[in-house]
């Protein structure tokens, strides 16, 4: 009954409940998902009837969680057993079982399958329609991350594709998938407990419904107050720019797409924060040359000190994901493992920041250190390491023979006796740890000599050495004599409670009293081990803010070492910022497809790019040419700079650029009844309407889903105007009788490429910029290559 109030009480989850050592599913959840998650299905008589269910061991719950949640896109409800109320005789069960979480793609907390180098971020998004506004709010509960931002409406699709959320909440949000929650109407008590500083209407109301939805579903939640985002000194990229520039996906990739994008080439951090880090970077490069040029000094310094970058990596290696631990602790929840972890952080940071107390350039990053000194040798105090991994095996050894005994109950074979094992308790505690465990553990000590002497006593009376005490599942605190023996304990002392063809055993009163208070103190210590821990997490709680800046850090030395081994192993250098409008670019390279190509044995074809006193070029040439690398090469290197790397040319100088709108490839929207010439004009139109002086623009074969005079008009147009305008533009084209039409205009040039054709009709693609125009884009020769009939070409050709 408790079960199905629960299916109705959430009837848009799967409701998983615990019953002893396994989760069951019942009623329709268990024949809907039997089998689509392996699970063999039974029906169980009750007063309602037979019911369907389904199960598994506890220990699996955060598989079946992720088939769940992750690849079938559901929301679980966990029921768990709650200590019942004494008091309450309404019920003979022995648990309450309530719903004390409620598991969705973006409330993912502590799961082991949760994806640790990336964000797993929730967003609420609040629409203020009459303002032309968009209130966002998202938070990453695996990491503690809170953050909130203000956004046009139009700027609400490049923003979401910035954050990649795993799961977006709120009302009226055509075009993404989200989940329809009911919006705050006024700002909640819960927020303005957390916020101090002034946060516009729509950031409160998207962070208030934020936190509803998360205190609805975790039931318990504590939260760091939240970090407003301001897009001054920040680079904005549009929702094109991050898609066709491929930073953290690739469009050609199937999955993820991780494999093929920009993240994908630079990625070698040490540390999972340290990925998430760079991931957050590649998305959100800066302006200010000031704090670029320190993250570049700390580069170049880790760069030419090659043994420095040895040890720091060496260093950062043991460190750990606490910020992480540090959140589980907020939620109540960790394990005396993630102890370790805060340990292993803080003896980083204090090696780090002993070896980086020798380098100046180093400075910006060591004055944001904090010696933890006291909080790492309390931990090393208490916890026990070697006990702890003996537990672990334990644990481990368990958890296999429960599923083996699983599988046993599921398999038609003949019905096999338990084998009762005695197991020696290990403890995660040292026994100096506390007052208590110290007093605790001597009695123990005690009472262990006191069997050893019973033993012994015993074993004089019976005349029988091989007689042992021991305390086992289910048949408690019982005395083994061999079956060979034929000694004879006196009844009145002890009673026969079972024999083996090897072993005769008994219950022995003195012996069953002793074992008792031995079981009993080893409860005390399990108790005050808990006592302990929960003491740790305490303390580890309130150095949080000084761990988390930490931690911070290391991430940030993690990125720096990743940028210092890509400059040492693919030759990049220092890119030369400056707060002008001018790029000098010489021998430019794209990461991805260069590293693309050595993989293959080849050779990527460098090129040059100046915007100076020409701020624009016309590129022409061939199909394959290499037209659409040229321009997303100078768009990568300039992200590169803006985020702190060292950038792949022979030289580079840089003006900082404030946005880098990207008009690439070709894309239509089914889903909004769209074509591609009508979602290609709606990119324009933002662009013209968005680019400033310090603007970086990027356009491929603008007005080519139309007839040719229309083509060309808008393409002439959009040039014109961005020549107005005076942002640095890249604008690729077939329609070559652009370059008469530009020739009035004062700060263009012209760009192509070509290829190489031989005497017997083959070709090779030069892949080199030249100063110029090319008036055949060879066409048929590229479909010679996609493998059209030669009949056809030869009409074609006519």
């Amino acid at each position: 009954q408790q079960a199905l109030d629960n299916i109705h009480a959430y009837p848009h989850c799967v409701l998983l409940t615990r019953v002893g050592g396994f989760y069951e599913l019942y009623f329709d959840h268990a024949e809907s998902y039997h089998q689509e998650l392996g699970l063999k299905r039974s029906f169980k008589d009750t007063k309602l009837g037979p019911v369907a269910m389904a199960g598994f061991p506890f220990f699996q719950l955060d598989r079946f969680v992720k088939l769940l949640v992750q690849d079938m896109g559901k929301f679980v409800a966990i029921s768990e057993e709650v200590e019942k109320d004494p008091l309450d005789v309404t019920s003979k069960n022995a648990f309450d079982r309530k719903v004390l979480r409620v598991i969705t793609p973006g409330t993912l907390l502590d799961e082991k399958f949760l994806e640790q180098e990336t964000n797993n971020y929730l967003l609420s998004v609040h629409i203020q329609e009459q303002d032309n506004l968009a209130g966002l709010a998202w938070m990453d509960l695996s990491t503690g991350d809170f953050l909130t931002q203000e956004v046009s409406l139009s700027g609400l699709a490049s923003s979401i594709q910035r954050l990649q959320p795993k799961e977006i909440i709120g009302t009226g949000l055509a075009g993404f998938a989200f989940t329809p929650v009911e919006k705050a109407e006024q700002i909640s008590d819960q927020w303005k407990k957390l916020v101090k500083d002034d946060f516009s209407l729509p950031e409160a109301l998207a962070g208030s419904t934020l936190l509803a939805y998360i205190a609805e579903n975790l039931k318990t939640s504590v939260v760091t107050p939240p970090v407003r985002v301001s897009m001054a000194g920040t680079m904005r990229l549009d929702y094109n720019a991050i898609h066709s520039l491929e930073l953290r996906r690739s469009m050609m990739e199937q999955g993820s797409g991780y494999r093929g994008s920009l993240l994908h080439a630079l990625r070698g951090t040490l540390t999972k924060s340290g990925s998430r880090l760079l991931a957050t970077w590649i998305v959100n490069p800066i302006t200010s040359v000031d704090t670029l040029n320190q993250r570049l000094d700390l580069v170049t310094l880790l760069l030419e000190d090659e043994e420095l970058r040895s040890q720091v990596q060496r260093f950062l290696k043991n460190s750990g994901d606490a910020v992480r631990v540090l959140q589980r602790f907020g939620f109540g929840r960790g394990e005396v493992e993630d102890l370790l972890t805060i340990s292993a952080s803080t003896t980083a940071t204090e090696s780090l920041l002993a070896l980086l107390s020798r380098h100046a350039r180093a400075e910006p990053l060591r004055s944001r250190m904090t010696v933890l000194d006291k909080l790492r040798k309390k931990i090393t105090a208490s916890v026990d390491e070697e006990g702890l991994s003996k537990r672990n095996r334990e644990d481990a050894e368990t958890a296999a023979r429960v599923m083996q005994e699983v599988m046993q109950a599921t398999t038609p074979t003949p019905e096999r006796r338990r084998k009762a094992i005695e197991r020696d308790v290990s403890y995660t505690m040292r026994s100096t740890a506390s007052t208590a465990l110290k007093h605790l553990h001597q009695t123990l000590a005690d009472l262990s000599l006191e069997k050893e002497a019973l033993q012994m006593h015993l074993r004089q009376e019976l005349g029988d050495s091989s007689l042992t005490l021991k305390t086992l599942p289910g048949l408690s605190h019982i005395a083994h004599v061999r079956s060979s023996s034929k000694a004879l304990l006196n009844p009145d002392v002890a009673r026969a409670v079972g024999s083996t063809r090897s072993t005769r055993s008994y219950h022995i009163a003195a012996w069953s009293l002793l074992g008792t208070r031995i079981e009993a103190t080893r409860l005390q210590i399990q108790r005050e081990e808990t006592q302990t821990f929960h003491a740790l997490r305490k303390l580890v709680l309130q150095n949080m803010a000084a761990l988390r800046e930490n931690a911070q850090v290391l991430d940030e030395l993690d990125v720096a070492c990743n940028f210092a081994q890509l400059a040492s192993q693919h030759n990049w250098v220092r890119p030369i910022l400056e707060e002008t409008s001018t790029t000098e670019i010489i021998g430019g390279r794209h990461p991805v497809v260069e590293f693309s190509l050595l993989a293959k044995g080849q050779q990527f074809q460098p090129n040059d790019c100046h915007f100076g006193e020409e701020n624009m070029y016309l590129i022409t040439g061939c199909n394959m040419g290499g037209k659409s690398t040229f321009l997303r090469t100078a768009a990568v290197i300039q992200i590169l700079a803006q985020i702190g790397s060292y950038v792949p040319a022979r030289h580079a100088r840089l003006g900082i650029v404030d946005q880098i709108f990207s008009r690439l490839g070709s894309a239509d929207s089914l889903y909004q009844d769209e074509s591609t010439f009508l979602v290609e004009m709606k990119e324009t139109s933002a662009i013209l309407s968005g680019a400033s002086g310090k603007s970086l623009v990027l356009m491929d074969e603008v007005g080519r889903g139309t007839t040719f005079v229309d083509g060309i008009s808008i393409a002439y147009a959009t040039l014109e105007k961005l020549q107005e305008v005076g942002c640095r533009t890249l604008f690729a084209t077939h329609f070559h009788d652009l370059a008469k039409l530009m020739k009035d205009f004062p700060r263009a040039g012209m760009l192509y490429t070509d290829l190489i054709e031989e005497e017997d009709g083959s070709f090779t693609f030069e892949h080199q910029m030249k100063r110029g125009v090319c008036t055949d884009s060879h066409g048929l020769k590229v479909a010679r290559i996609a493998g059209i009939e030669q009949s056809v070409l030869d009409t074609a050709q006519r």
